[in-house]
């Protein structure tokens, strides 16, 4: 026979001479009823059938377990279409310790419920190695794949677990979801891909936890239309992008990641609000550590942002953004850098031995609140504000840069600015507006004094030093 047609509930063991068994038969063994056990016992299942063929297809029916079976040259090597899961027998829906090679999709599941896919091998097929559309509280667990154009690909699909699985060399994805809910995908490696570690597309309710995507082609992990979830205790190294790529991200609590050495930014949002980025290192990576672009709301807090190429915190078009707590240092660039962004918090945060600027604000960076920061042994200025009127500046320590304190514009509004309390070199900084008949005097310990639009101003005995002006 060119093939086996399974109608009773059974334990099926195949033993079949030279454990080879090639079929252009359109399935070489069919399940349409339940409780049912194929044990393969090594055989190895080919043959070209073209399109539409399957090595094993199960067909509306449940609670069928698959194992030990080799499966080449279909179009999907096993197929769940179908599927259900009824409690009350004993079997359960599993695919285990299987091989799927050079098929166009090694595992597909269609239209099923609680599978799961453990132990199992995925090479060289041509899709994916495992797809999964309207599958629903199903487990990949514990899978290899190698070589595969994605390596996992889940659709239209709710509360499933992607966990433990190691993926390598994909052409395109190493793990790909799209428009999933209620998903957990933790504790698997991505690494050696041409594409991206993990690409996700529209879902929510999203846990991405304790996964390592690294040395990929394009970004380690990239989101897209993701809303509300756990981006956590991730590690993306030296991918050829950016380390996390999210776009058009709401409600993500993204932190405790270690992004290193990745050729683009470490953390970039755009189009992104109302996420929390907490407790990350971003670190070594060839532009900034991390970006906003066009991203309002959100929350960086306790991060450390090191020794990257570009700047250490770049906002971009990007408003009511709080930044705080951050350690920020030995940047290649400035260490917080904001260009047309309005409205941020800039509070308590440590920005030190940048090779640029310690903090800069930009064309029409206004509204902003720079409150308590540390700003110290930046190359170039402590804090540099340029063609960015009514900002707020207060209570922040500025000392030992090459130029502390600088504020720069092209017309009069541009030098309007609210500043109290500061200190450069432990002296203190007047920023003087509007005002008249005032008097500076060396008891003042003056180390920066400015005086904008102001009438009868004197200053007397000041030792002003480290300045621009």
């Amino acid at each position: 026979s060119h093939y086996w047609e399974i109608t009773e509930e059974c334990v099926y063991t195949f033993n079949i001479p030279g454990n080879i068994f090639t079929t252009f038969n359109p399935f070489a063994i069919l399940v349409t009823v339940a409780n049912v056990i194929l044990n393969g016992g090594g055989l190895t299942i080919n043959g070209n059938a073209g399109e539409g063929s399957s090595g094993i297809l199960v067909q509306n029916t449940s609670n069928v377990f698959i194992t030990d079976f080799t499966i080449q040259e279909k179009e999907a090597g096993i197929v769940y279409d179908n599927v259900q899961y009824n409690s009350s027998q004993v079997v359960y829906n599993q695919v285990d310790d299987v091989t799927v090679d050079q098929n166009t999709y090694g595992i597909f599941l269609k239209d099923s419920e609680n599978i799961t896919v453990i132990n199992s091998t995925m090479t060289s097929n041509t899709n994916s190695g495992l797809y999964s559309i309207n599958t629903s509280e199903s487990r990949i667990v514990d899978n290899y794949g190698e070589n595969n154009r994605i390596g996992i690909n889940l659709s239209d699909s709710k509360q499933n677990i992607i966990d433990s699985n190691i993926i390598e060399g994909s052409s395109v994805t190493g793990i790909q979801v799209q428009n999933i809910e209620d998903g957990v995908i933790e504790n698997n490696i991505m690494r050696f891909g041409m594409g991206e570690g993990l690409s996700g597309i529209e879902g929510t309710n999203i846990s991405i936890l304790d996964n390592n995507a690294s040395y990929n082609a394009g970004n380690g992990i990239s989101l897209t239309q993701v809303a509300n979830g756990n981006l956590s205790e991730n590690i993306l190294l030296r991918n050829e992008n950016a380390g996390l790529n999210l776009n058009g991200i709401s409600g993500l609590n993204i932190s405790d990641n270690t992004i290193r050495s990745n050729l683009g930014h470490g953390i970039s949002l755009q189009n992104s609000d109302s996420n929390n980025i907490s407790r990350n290192t971003a670190e070594d990576n060839s532009l900034s550590g991390i970006l906003l672009s066009n991203s309002d709301l959100n929350n960086l807090s306790e991060n450390s942002v090191r020794e990257n190429k570009g700047n250490g915190i770049s906002l971009v078009d990007s408003n009511q953004n709080n930044l705080t707590n951050n350690d920020i240092s030995s940047n290649e660039g400035n260490g917080i850098d904001l260009t047309r962004a309005i409205q941020n918090i800039i509070l308590n945060n440590q920005v030190y031995l940048n090779q640029g600027s310690g903090i800069v604000l930009r064309i029409s960076s206004t509204g902003n609140t720079l409150d308590s920061n540390v700003i110290t042994n930046n190359e170039e200025y402590g804090l540099l504000i340029s063609r960015s009127p009514d900002n707020t500046i207060r209570m922040n320590l500025i000392s030992a840069n090459q130029f502390n304190f600088k504020v720069e514009g092209e017309t009069d509004a541009d030098y309007y600015q609210n500043a109290q309390g500061n200190t450069v070199d432990t002296k203190s900084l007047f920023y003087l507006v509007n005002q008249s008949n005032a008097t500076i005097n060396e008891s003042d310990n003056a180390g920066t004094v400015y005086c904008i639009n102001c009438t009868n101003f004197s200053a007397r005995d000041l030792n002003l030093t480290g300045n621009a002006y």
